[in-house]
């Protein structure tokens, strides 16, 4: 059994390639500061951004709490493609 961190961190990574891919409705550019597409970056072209802000409690919020996670997946660009439950097998692996 995982401990009680990595299953968050695992849910949490699902729940935003659900986000970034349509597939739960919300409004995505209020959460996450996505990459420029003409911009290269290592890894994948789905880096995430930390938005600025004047409180010290924005940096607990979700959208806030996931990116590091979300950039350091290197194999994310082979999985642009994939359905969410490839996606979510591939995460349980890591």
């Amino acid at each position: 059994m995982d401990s009680l961190e990595l299953r968050r961190i695992r849910s949490d990574l699902i729940y935003v390639y659900k986000l970034l891919f349509g597939m739960v409705d919300a409004d995505v550019p209020a959460l996450f500061v996505a990459n420029n597409v003409d911009t290269v970056t290592r890894g994948h072209s789905l880096k995430l951004f930390v938005q600025q802000s004047r409180i010290d409690a924005h940096k607990y919020f979700f959208s806030n709490r996931v990116i590091q996670s979300w950039n350091s997946f290197a194999w994310l660009r082979s999985m642009l493609s994939a359905t969410v439950s490839v996606y979510i097998h591939r995460v349980t692996e890591t």
